[in-house]
């Protein structure tokens, strides 16, 4: 209350600066105070383990392959007498110093080397940009680095067996729970294991969470929206366990419960509208797996068959088309990751695709990292490199991919209708019937315009001086292709995006004769391509640079753009520099033509040549009209066709097999073949045998969601008690293994995961049981000597003090301002123009819609700026606990957000239209809609008297009055919504 109370005092006092601020269009002076007492320190609860991670997947196995060779202990000779099989040996470094200076990767001589500045390492061959970007990323977030300093003797293989007595291997506890004292066996089960934790450090519980507060704790934790304050106010005037169940009750059977808990499985999922990759692509039917997972948390789906459709749903039995429609949309989940379709290694591309699945249903339903076998046996978990290969054995066996040149995801009809069907089947042929005759009239109007069938075009078919990419001098690494078209002679080059302001291409062309000449210059276009190329022209009267948009389409035949006029001299070479300095996007170099002005004269046509060119204009003429026409035909039945929604999916593959074992992850190092099967440290019973003519995928399911399997049980009731107490009884949830953190209640973690299964895997119920308990029901407060015992609380001798996140945040925001749209499920983003999306850049998508904040556009190169700021997941991996930070962003967001001022305006206006109110009461509804709560004395006190002093009061005319009275109310708001009171849970 102190801090309120110097907030307020300290706008009242500086109100002639607050006026000078406000005249010249500034900020109120509440955001200067937000951000001086915002804390600028930032945590993340789980960033070790991350790091630790990313160093197993991304760094540990490059350096085994390429350094360990010279720069380890069992080298025949250190060179430079560095070792970078340790730790130590890093930070140590060797000849020339330490390695690495964690950090600081512009300071680490590691990766000057590896981007051949000075030293050149790997010697031989550089290694490729993203691995060089890896290791530039693990140095400046710190360098994290779990080998230890000794370097490893070669270990005997994981002892599975032995493994098996750690604690989430081992089967669920059935010990009776907790005695209680006589007289109290009203006490929930929950709190007795809590209760036993506290005795033994002599701790107490918590008093009760005051009403107001505890509402308001159960509103975000089930909804993620803030209570309404008649809500608040009718249990706190009758705070009984039994208008406590009914209360719960509720919000369990609200619609917006499953938009609050699908965005946490969401996270999970990793779930994201755009593909990954280097021109990242939206996924236009990606909205359909989010609103599943949203309809299966409402209608209590049971969680043992949410884990079978989102593995094998498209395998699943079903008794209804709209039972198979879920189903196919569930098996989305496999190909929702971040994966680069650009990639042209196919068998790379696809084993990573793999890799990814394979990992994130390791840490979506087990808990376990299962992706750090790839390269070797897991360094810290029981898991062999074979039960890796095992699994990814039946993902080999599953098509995943569209194979081209851009590869692309798997889309499944959705069923309909038998009549539906045939209809669209019918008009589908048709179309098929048109364009394939529409592909041979353009066929042959190419070949009539001096294009063959491979879109090149040939250079001596082209009037002027034409010279080809091949006769200019290169600088820099230029890659060749032919995938756009058309295209002069055997190809073009491109710089592969990379390596900016190092390249250039200079063509040195002499000229015939002295004169003015017309330059034209050929690329072939691309949304990936950059809309600004420069292009120097040197001629007779100087230089001239020009800026080249490579991603329009050329004018001329879609093949040259005229960079201008200019004249040359027969002495002097006419030289024309193409760059990629300062460039985004790929630089294209294709050729240039001069055409020469004035009177030369034109070689006589040979007898009949005028009748051929006649003859061919007329063939043309008459293929565009025929073009045109058929174009029409294809419109017509296009805009009568059946709409067939499609999802999302995978298929079986035709050819199921075994997958050998990738010898360090390498695609192409192949050892012998392993089995397709399951992770042997687990003991739940192995489904039916894999036939040779299936995947495994369904097995695979089967298996995990068994009720014998330990981990999947655990892991998910340690998410539910993660999202409501904002710490898990095991803390790493996504990770139960040795790096992981050991349970703080394991009796009470198997009590619930039994209870689960018992429950027929509801979520619900669980949820509710843990929602009625006592511990969950406690207050924030607590004795200053229990932070000595227990600083970080994990004896929940009281409830922990949550940050709202960034969509609760968001969401409370627009339900105070009264713009919140409560519209569920639909698209997400829709393709912009014609054209097959797959080919656009541009797609429609609306940050600026007021809808709840799960139904906002996640893309994985572009976030909303809350979420930016607050925290939202990386949508690149599986995230089962968000990181937790505080820093000066957050404070410069709160103070400057357009949408936040805009918003505390509307707030505002709502207060100003309730009419019969003086300030006073108009003050209390302020903070009941926004904080939950009334006002003490003090609070009311402060906010009048900054009201009072506010300039408007000193206005004359109406309508700056009104306007200053809307400043007024909305700095007010402004002032409660940045607040801590508003921000956090307690």
């Amino acid at each position: 209350m102190g801090g309120m109370q110097m907030i307020f005092e300290g706008i009242r006092k500086a109100q002639p600066a607050r006026t000078a601020i406000c005249d010249s269009g500034a900020l109120s002076l509440w955001g200067l105070f937000v951000f001086f007492l915002m804390p600028a320190f930032a945590s993340s609860g789980n960033a070790q383990d991350a790091e630790i991670e990313f160093f197993e997947k991304k760094i540990r196995p490059v350096l085994v392959e390429r350094c360990y060779k010279c720069h380890s202990a069992d080298s025949k000779k250190v060179k430079g007498k560095l070792l970078l099989d340790t730790r130590e040996g890093l930070l140590k470094g060797g000849e020339s110093g330490p390695a690495i200076i964690a950090g600081k990767p512009e300071k680490s001589l590691l990766i000057s080397a590896l981007q051949y500045e000075d030293l050149e390492m790997p010697p031989k061959n550089k290694l490729p940009e993203a691995v060089i970007n890896d290791f530039v990323r693990w140095v400046k977030n710190g360098a994290v680095d779990p080998r230890d300093g000794k370097v490893r003797q070669a270990e005997d293989g994981i002892d599975v067996e032995k493994a098996r007595g750690h604690w989430p291997y081992t089967p669920l506890s059935q010990a009776a729970p907790p005695a209680v004292k006589e007289g109290d066996g009203k006490t929930p089960i929950i709190d007795r294991y809590i209760l036993r934790q506290l005795k033994t450090r002599g701790l107490k519980p918590a008093k009760p969470a005051n009403p107001r507060s505890l509402v308001r704790r159960l509103h975000f934790d089930l909804i993620g929206l803030p209570p309404k304050a008649e809500v608040v106010e009718k249990y706190a005037a009758n705070p009984t366990p039994e208008s406590y169940g009914v209360l719960v009750d509720e919000l369990l059977d609200s619609p917006h419960f499953g938009e609050r808990w699908g965005r946490h499985w969401l996270d999970v999922a990793r779930y994201a509208d755009s593909t990954g990759g280097g021109r990242t692509r939206p996924i236009e039917n990606a909205w359909r797996y989010r609103d599943y997972v949203i309809r299966g948390l409402n209608n209590d789906k049971p969680f043992d068959r949410f884990i079978r459709e989102q593995i094998a749903g498209d395998l699943l039995p079903h008794k209804s088309d709209q039972e198979r429609r879920e189903n196919l949309i569930a098996s989305g989940f496999l190909m929702l990751g971040p994966h680069n379709y650009e990639n042209q290694d196919k068998d790379l591309l696809k084993l990573d695709v793999v890799d990814e699945q394979v990992d994130t249903i390791g840490r979506a339903f087990l808990g376990m990292t299962i992706g750090c076998a790839r390269c070797h046996d897991h360094k810290f978990d029981p898991i062999p490199t074979a039960d890796y290969y095992a699994l990814t054995g039946i993902f080999m066996s599953t098509k995943l991919l569209i194979l081209g040149n851009v590869a692309s995801y798997i889309e499944r009809p959705l069923p309909v209708s038998a009549p539906l069907e045939k209809k669209a089947k019918e008009a589908a042929a048709n179309l098929k019937v048109l364009e394939k005759e529409l592909a041979g009239l353009k066929s042959e109007e190419k070949k009539l315009r001096g294009k063959n069938s491979a879109g090149a075009v040939a250079v001596k078919s082209l009037p002027g001086i034409v010279v080809d990419d091949p006769a200019a001098d290169k600088a820099g690494d230029w890659t060749d292709s032919t995938s756009n078209k058309p295209y002069l002679g055997k190809g073009y080059i491109h710089d592969g995006d990379t390596s900016k302001g190092v390249k250039f291409v200079t063509f040195n062309v002499k000229l015939p004769r002295t004169g003015n000449y017309q330059v034209n210059l050929a690329y072939t276009p691309g949304t990936n391509r950059s809309p600004a190329v420069p292009v120097d022209i040197h001629h007779a009267d100087g230089v001239k640079s020009i800026k080249v948009n490579q991603m329009k389409r050329a004018p001329i035949e879609g093949l040259f753009i005229p960079l201008g006029r200019f004249r040359f001299e027969k002495e002097k070479p006419a030289i024309v520099v193409i760059s990629n300095k300062d460039t985004r996007g790929h630089v294209i170099v294709d050729g240039l033509q001069f055409i020469e002005d004035g009177p030369a004269k034109k070689p006589s046509p040979k007898k009949g040549e005028k009748q051929k060119k006649d003859k061919n204009a007329a063939q043309l003429k008459k293929l565009a009209d025929d073009i045109k026409k058929l174009n029409k035909r294809i419109a017509a039945v296009k805009k009568n066709q059946p709409v067939i929604n499609k999802a999302l999916s995978v298929e079986e593959h035709p050819k199921p097999a075994d997958s050998p074992i990738h010898i360090r992850g390498e695609v192409r190092n192949l050892g012998p073949k392993v089995p397709r099967g399951f992770l042997s440290i687990l003991p739940a019973k192995k489904p039916a045998a894999i036939s040779d003519k299936e995947s495994g995928r369904l097995q695979l399911a089967e298996w995990i969601s068994s009720e014998e399997n330990t981990l999947t049980s655990r892991v998910a009731v340690n998410r539910i008690w993660h999202h409501l107490f904002g710490a898990g009884l095991v803390r790493t949830v996504d990770n139960f293994g040795k790096m992981g953190e050991k349970p703080s209640h394991p009796e009470l973690l198997d009590y619930l995961a039994r209870r689960f299964i018992e429950q027929r895997w509801s979520r619900k119920k669980i949820i509710r049981e843990v929602l009625v308990s006592n511990t969950y029901r406690q207050s924030t407060g607590c004795d200053p000597a229990v932070l000595e015992i227990d600083p970080e609380n994990r004896l929940l001798s009281h409830a922990s003090r949550r940050r709202l996140d960034a969509e609760s945040l968001r969401d409370s925001i627009l339900h105070c301002s009264g713009e919140l749209d409560l519209t569920a499920g639909g698209p997400t983003i829709a393709a912009k123009g014609k054209g097959p999306i797959a080919k656009k850049i541009e797609y429609s998508y609306d940050f600026k819609s007021m809808r709840r904040s799960v139904y906002v556009p996640v893309f994985r190169n572009t976030l909303l700026d809350i979420f930016e700021v607050f925290d939202f997941p990386d949508p690149n991996i599986s995230s089962g606990k968000r990181a937790t930070t505080t820093r000066p962003t957050q404070a410069l967001f709160l103070l400057n957000s357009p949408f936040l001022i805009a918003r505390s305006a509307e707030s505002a206006k709502l207060l100003l239209n309730l009419e019969g109110l003086d300030d006073t009461r108009r003050i209390e509804q302020a903070y009941l809609r926004i904080l939950s709560r009334p006002p003490d004395k003090i609070e009311i006190s402060l906010a009048a008297d900054y009201l009072k002093s506010h300039p408007y009061r000193q206005m004359k005319k109406e309508p700056e009055i009104a306007a200053g009275r809307l400043e007024a109310w909305a700095s007010l708001c402004h002032a409660l919504l940045s607040c801590n009171d508003f921000r956090y849970l307690k």
